[in-house]
């Protein structure tokens, strides 16, 4: 099997055997006869496969690539079921990604007039000797200062002609989210202003479709604000995201991902020799699925197909939709790792992604009406896993910001999607899609308390305690480290926002920053919900111990006796959910289990009892 991770060209990965899957059946809903679909926008999160999808489009339309259709197409649906508009039209591809989102006006003007003039420069080679006179276009290429003016001139070349350009943008807002993300709010808003050369370039788009030369544009991009923001000059798109007929556009579905891994483990049986899938995946055990029973193919493909689901699985992108869709880069990087290193990858989260959500830090900050607002609204994300909100379409940067505006971009950037639970009205339920999204959530909110609260929580010590508990199984320094790093930082600030709940999301966020852990809130155990439960990630080989925790907090005015009450009802909790022999065996898989209560007084103490010093995992006990 050939991983085409990384790879968008559609030869490519057609012509070289690389794995596929077969979008070609939306194609004649994208055409759209029917609809009067012509100029269409599709926005996803980023790493779900728009390029590859846009690729293929180009491909399939070119009137160049009429001779290769059935070299590239054949096997896929479309080869056996071709539309009206196949091989028809001249296309411009646009790829809006290598514009550099930094410098000054000047310096992005350049990079845009550079981007588009790339794009023309390969249009004109491959159909001049379809339309001759594009050749006096190429001498004056390089003339071109402003992107408008370019696209203009090709479209008068092209409208006097028999042919009409099919135009192809592909990440349309990738270099306007750079500057939001950077804080550059003031270029943002000079490009997009009447004046701005990015409005300028739409309008003439807009014109260019309603003369004719333009018969069909598709783009792509992660969020409305850019097409909010150039709405007057290009009012001629309609915008598909949330139809549910195109919710499986981009993206895996579970079929595709189960083809997946059957073809990997067809051609790569020495996948038994993988630990993971030897012994029984931890997502297999603690999700409940029966163990693998040895190195079989059945138990393997198990496996893999857990791990995948719990960590790449869940975006629904239509309230009407039925299925949930994989992130699709990050399955293949997960293939890839196997392939390339035999063995499950370090960091389940591609370190490419987490850099391209990191870049989206500060546009999610500055979302919403003030720092409290969106402090209190990631709390909830974080604490219940999902939120109530109106999901807005179309929204830029101006006007003020608001909690729903906040909660759609976190939908549009792929921080939450949609859930399958019915809307309450207006509003519609957002979840954490999986579990790699989980931990950047957290990253984030960690970020977001850095920045704004002054409260820093991947301190070395942090670390080191945690490393302790992993391998030693012991927590006296982690809490000493965190009482200091945490608890009385957050005391001076303002001592008015501590309680249990608090403190815990405190503690569960420097957990999941410093990666020894993988924590879990509020899990069932014996009809009973552990306040935090402790499994160690494979980035600690030497890891023995997950932990059970109850926490308390109590108000400095607390007495001794107050104190002992508190451990008293905590160590009654522990001892029930201890009992459980069924679960407590599938989560520490394997593990020594620690489990103790942790009771703040306030800010001026963290006091800490084990329940019992040490006892096998799954132990009932007396």
């Amino acid at each position: 099997m050939k991983i085409p991770y990384g790879l968008a060209n559609f030869a490519t990965i057609r012509e070289q055997g690389y794995f596929y899957v077969d979008k070609t059946p939306f194609l004649p809903l994208l055409e759209g006869r029917d609809t009067g679909y012509t100029s269409l926008i599709f926005l996803r999160p980023r790493r779900m496969g728009k390029s590859a999808l846009v690729s293929m489009l180009a491909h399939y339309y070119d009137v160049y690539r009429e001779a290769e259709f059935d070299a590239l197409f054949r096997g896929l649906w479309v080869h056996d079921h071709p539309t009206p508009e196949r091989n028809k039209y001249l296309i411009l591809n646009l790829n809006f990604s290598t514009v550099a989102g930094q410098g000054d006006q000047q310096a992005l003007t350049k990079s845009f007039v550079r981007s588009v003039q790339s794009s023309v420069r390969t249009m004109i080679m491959r159909y001049k000797d379809r339309i001759p006179e594009l050749t006096y276009l190429q001498e004056s290429l390089d003339d071109y200062d402003e992107g408008s003016d370019l696209l203009n001139a090709v479209l008068g070349y092209v409208g006097g002609t028999r042919y009409q350009i099919y135009l192809l943008i592909d990440e349309y807002d990738t270099f306007a989210n750079d500057l939001l993300a950077k804080g550059h709010d003031d270029l943002y808003a000079s490009i997009t202003d009447k004046a701005g050369f990015v409005r300028n370039f739409y309008r003439s788009l807009k014109m260019g479709t309603e003369l004719g030369a333009i018969a069909r544009t598709f783009v792509t991009g992660a969020s409305p604000i850019l097409l909010d923001d150039l709405y007057t000059g290009f009012n001629i798109v309609t915008n598909i995201s949330l139809h549910e007929r195109f919710n499986a556009l981009a993206g895996f579905t579970r079929p595709d991902v189960e083809r997946a891994v059957d073809e990997l483990l067809r051609d790569r049986p020495d996948l038994r020799n993988i630990p993971e899938l030897s012994l029984g995946s931890a997502a297999k055990q603690a999700s409940g699925d029966p163990p693998a029973g040895g190195p079989d193919a059945p138990g393997r493909r198990a496996a893999l197909l857990s791990m995948l689901e719990e960590y790449y699985n869940g975006y629904r992108f239509s309230l009407d939709a039925g299925e949930k869709i994989y992130n699709s880069d990050l399955v293949l990087y997960f293939l890839r790792e196997i392939v390339v290193h035999g063995k499950f990858p370090r960091q389940m989260l591609d370190p490419n992604a987490r850099t391209d959500y990191q870049k989206l830090h500060h546009a999610w900050t500055e979302a919403g009406a003030d720092t409290g607002e969106r402090r209190a609204m990631l709390e909830k994300i974080l604490q219940d896993g999902r939120v109530e909100a109106r999901l807005i379409e179309q929204f830029g940067r101006k006007g003020p910001s608001t909690r729903d505006q906040l909660v759609s971009l976190l939908y549009y950037t792929g921080m939450l999607t949609l859930s399958a639970e019915p809307p309450s009205g207006q509003e519609a339920w957002f979840d954490i899609p999986n579990r790699v999204i989980r931990e950047l959530v957290w990253e984030h909110f960690a970020t977001f308390l850095k920045e704004e609260e002054g409260v820093e929580l991947d301190q070395h010590p942090i670390r080191v305690g945690l490393r302790a508990m992993a391998s030693d199984g012991v927590i006296e320094p982690f809490l000493e480290a965190f009482h200091l790093q945490v608890v009385k930082a957050m005391g001076v600030k303002d001592l008015r926002q501590f309680s249990e709940k608090a403190l815990k999301l405190m503690m569960m966020t420097a957990v999941v920053v410093t990666e020894i852990f993988h924590p879990l809130t509020e899990k069932e155990f014996a009809q009973g919900y552990c306040d935090l439960f402790l499994s160690p990630t494979r980035l600690v080989p030497k890891a023995r111990f997950s932990w059970m925790l109850e926490m308390k907090y109590l108000p400095a005015t607390a007495t001794a006796e107050d104190i002992e009450a508190a451990f008293a009802q905590a160590d009654a909790q522990l001892h029930r959910y201890t009992s459980d022999a069924e679960l407590v065996p599938a989560v520490t898989r394997g593990m020594e289990l620690r489990a103790g209560t942790v009771v703040f007084v306030s800010s001026k103490d963290v006091l800490y009892r084990d329940l019992r010093k040490r006892f096998p995992s799954g132990a009932t006990l007396p």
